[in-house]
């Protein structure tokens, strides 16, 4: 049985930590690889020169995992928090500030969907009370 050998085409180093998620990204800017680590920090690479274009800080713990939407790159972190990065200004200009991104705690989302869902709960009982009220005259 022949074996099949594998050689390393390239090593990207950067992160001071585990690297958690990768995602490869191809648009009209290029294509660009994002790694997320538990040092905190998404590394924005070159996929063909594989050099780290960006380091993007904005996560206060541990990047989980990447995913990208037609208009942004989400990062979430182990502290319920996901960040949405505009990534053609983030990955061209070479840095990254406020502008570049946004962050949003899961826990503060849900409560505030539960409360407008009991609200809208409110509502259509008070909708049926008037409705019945209107019926029975």
């Amino acid at each position: 049985m022949h074996k099949k050998t594998r050689t390393k085409l390239m090593a990207l180093s950067g992160h001071s930590e585990r690297i958690n998620t990768l995602l490869c990204i191809s648009t009209s800017q290029g294509k660009h690889i994002w790694s997320g680590s538990t040092d905190k920090t998404i590394l924005i690479w070159n996929s063909k020169t594989y050099c780290c274009l960006q380091e993007l800080r904005g996560d206060s713990d541990v990047i989980k995992c990447i995913h990208r939407t037609p208009k942004f790159i989400l990062s979430c972190g182990s502290n319920n928090t996901i960040i949405s990065w505009n990534y053609t200004r983030t990955a061209l200009s070479g840095r990254s500030n406020s502008s570049d991104y946004e962050t949003t705690n899961i826990g503060e989302l849900a409560k505030k969907i539960r409360n407008q869902r009991e609200i809208i709960e409110n509502l259509k009982k008070e909708l049926d009370f008037y409705k019945n009220l209107h019926n029975d005259v």
